[in-house]
C-alpha cells in the first residue's frame, strides 16, 4: 500500500483531498485532479447515488475506493466523500484484498468522515 486519502467531491464537479496519509502522498505519487475525478466518475457510473466500492488500475497506481454516496437519503458518514487506498501497480497486496476490505473502508467512512467537518 502506498497510502490512503479521504476525498471530498463538491457540487461544482470538483474533487479535493480532505486528508491523506502520508501527508505528501498526492505530491509524491503525482496524483492529479483528473485522477480524483476519474475515481468519482467510476463511483457515480457504477452505483449512481448509493454507497459503493470498487477496485481498478490507473496509469501510475491502482486504487480500492469506497464512496459514501451522493444521495442525502442514503449515505455512510457524510455524502460525497470517498476513502481511497492507493497501491503500486507492482504491489501484490492489491490483488489479495480480503472480502472484508470494503467493510473496513465503510467503517472508516462511518466513524471518521463526520469528524472532518
Amino acid at each position: 500500500m502506498i497510502g490512503i486519502t479521504i476525498i471530498w467531491y463538491g457540487e461544482e464537479i470538483e474533487a479535493k483531498i480532505a486528508s491523506q496519509h502520508p501527508s505528501n502522498l498526492s505530491k509524491k505519487q503525482k496524483i492529479k485532479a483528473s485522477d480524483l475525478m476519474n475515481i468519482y466518475t467510476f463511483h457515480r457510473i457504477e452505483k449512481k447515488d448509493y454507497p459503493n466500492f470498487f477496485q481498478m488500475e490507473m496509469e501510475n497506481f491502482s486504487v480500492a475506493s469506497f464512496f459514501t454516496g451522493f444521495s442525502l437519503n442514503n449515505y455512510v458518514g457524510l455524502p460525497n466523500y470517498s476513502i481511497t487506498v492507493f497501491f503500486s501497480n507492482k504491489d501484490d497486496d492489491k490483488d489479495n484484498l480480503s472480502k472484508d476490505f470494503e467493510g473496513y473502508l465503510r467503517r472508516i467512512a462511518y466513524e471518521l468522515i463526520p469528524k472532518i467537518k
